[in-house]
């Protein structure tokens, strides 16, 4: 006569099991999008915050996972322009890329851009993506977020601690003023 083993009795069964349910749910398909999210800090000019200021200018930035939030207050007594065909953003491998903010129409993203004068003692508030990321449709704006959504623990291990940079080249008055902020995306 056969014997039949019973699975509640063998000793390996059990630490199988939690084995084999531990490789699954690490698996690189497994989705995890709600378990993590980007949180940035700016680590230069290292403020301890994402805010930055001079005796000229204040900005403001709220990175996403979707773009850039930007703030920039004039301070100062003399109007600031901002380039917007020398602002740049450099990604996590060092390619430098061109922006568009948010009022650029997504069909002249490509154009040279106008600059952008701030007044004494106002602000602009815009948002800002590599201009790559930006596409239209049917007289639409499409917009590829900035960073990937974090699905796998694969995606987690890969963009955790990923750094980018946003340089701001600035007249204020007749001062040049070349404004670079570093950033880092770390997965908590």
């Amino acid at each position: 006569m056969a014997r039949i083993a019973r699975l509640g009795r063998s000793p390996y069964i059990l630490p199988s099991y939690v084995f084999l349910c531990l490789m699954v749910g690490c698996a690189r398909g497994t989705d995890i999008s709600n378990l993590y999210q980007y949180k940035f800090t700016m680590m230069y000019p290292s403020t301890g915050t994402l805010d930055f200021e001079d005796d000229a200018l204040r900005f403001a930035f709220r990175p996403s996972r979707e773009r850039i939030d930007l703030t920039i207050e004039n301070k100062g007594t003399q109007p600031v322009e901002l380039d917007w065909s020398k602002v740049e953003y450099e990604d996590r491998y060092g390619a430098v890329h061109k922006v568009t903010a948010q009022d650029v129409k997504p069909e002249e993203k490509d154009k040279p851009q106008a600059a952008t004068v701030i007044a004494p003692g106002t602000r602009l508030e815009t948002w800002v993506l590599p201009s790559d990321h930006v596409s239209h449709s049917i007289g639409r704006r499409k917009t590829k977020p900035l960073l990937p959504e974090l699905k796998t623990a694969f995606d987690v291990d890969s963009w955790d601690r990923t750094t980018f940079n946003l340089v701001m080249p600035l007249k204020v008055g007749e001062e040049k003023k070349d404004y670079k902020f570093g950033f880092r995306a770390r997965v908590d």
